[in-house]
């Protein structure tokens, strides 16, 4: 019984450790970019697009079993004025998939006032709007994002998240090998739901539909986790935001911002409009080094170590509950 004592209580010396930096501005943090859920669910996420890929990444998903409501889609505007954009974004929506910003690839949020921020907020909010009728609240930042930036983000009424399970479906953006990339997917979400019991932790996901085999994978994705025993639920309802949307007078620039949920207590920032990404353009195309800390375009660049932090509470529950046996 002492080996196991001593292991579990230094199990609780690493989470507190872990958790005790919970002061510090940084996109692991999840005071500022919240990742994870109630206990038992994941949310799945996919950034990047819109994209022609999108349409058939939903289908696939509906016609699995998934109900359009679990989905969560975060927009970059620059790709609304192609059809094959803003059509497929209008589809998900009316289905009833919740739909966020994305910071745009075109604009750097590093060098950008106040503003300008505000200003682009406004912009792709507008921009979403159009084909949605609904202002975005949610945001995906990069992760270099500072946090003056956060900030302004966060005063204009964005709710911006984090992950802590990364799909690595970027390091099969230019594979035609349809099965491995499935394979290494699909082995991404299980080797982070083994790391507990069945439907003990809770998990944020990221992944993109730009690409052909993350539409094909995206059904086997709901499917995995239904079988280790978690629910899929959209970002606004893992954060237990009953109020997913803003007001479109704040869209359009009129009115104050409304109240941030409390599904976040710190800062943010957001996304643009132009045309739609094909195989050359900088969204599509696949990162310069496929390892997990790679930079993927247009997004936070991924780090598979995120994915040890969405588990820290949940080990914190397990290490509790043992010792009190």
């Amino acid at each position: 019984m002492a080996p196991i004592v001593a292991s579990l209580v230094g199990m609780l010396a690493f989470v507190s450790a872990a958790m005790a930096q919970t002061g510090t501005y940084g996109f692991t943090n999840p005071s500022y970019y919240p990742n994870q859920c109630k206990t038992g669910q994941v949310s799945v996420f996919w950034a990047g697009g819109p994209a022609a890929n999108t349409a058939t990444l939903f289908s696939n998903v509906i016609a699995g079993g998934t109900n359009a409501s679990a989905l969560t889609f975060f927009a970059i505007t620059r790709y609304l004025k192609d059809v094959t954009s803003n059509v497929p974004l209008t589809q998900v929506s009316n289905a009833g998939a919740l739909i966020g910003l994305q910071w745009p690839t075109t604009v750097s949020i590093l060098n950008a006032t106040d503003a300008q921020i505000i200003q682009q907020l406004s912009d792709d909010c507008n921009a979403v709007f159009q084909y949605t009728q609904k202002a975005p609240k949610y945001i995906y930042l990069p992760i270099d994002t500072p946090q003056s930036a956060y900030n302004t983000v966060k005063s204009q009424g964005y709710i911006p998240v984090g992950y802590n399970l990364d799909s690595g479906d970027y390091m099969y953006a230019s594979s035609n090998n349809a099965a491995a990339c499935q394979t290494g997917i699909l082995q991404n979400y299980i080797t982070a739901f083994t790391q507990l019991p069945n439907g003990t932790s809770t998990y944020v996901a990221v992944n993109s539909d730009l690409w052909p085999c993350s539409a094909q994978t995206a059904p086997f994705i709901f499917a995995t986790i239904r079988s280790y025993n978690y629910t899929a639920v959209n970002i606004a309802t893992c954060l237990g935001d009953t109020s997913p949307y803003r007001t479109c007078e704040f869209c359009s620039g009129t009115g104050s911002a409304p109240a941030a949920s409390s599904a976040s207590s710190s800062g943010t920032k957001a996304a643009t409009a132009t045309a739609g990404p094909t195989a050359a353009s900088p969204a599509a195309a696949p990162p310069a080094a496929a390892t997990s800390g790679a930079a993927k375009p247009g997004a936070a660049p991924r780090s598979s170590s995120i994915s040890v932090g969405g588990s820290l509470s949940a080990l914190a529950g397990v290490a509790l509950a043992a010792l009190a046996l």
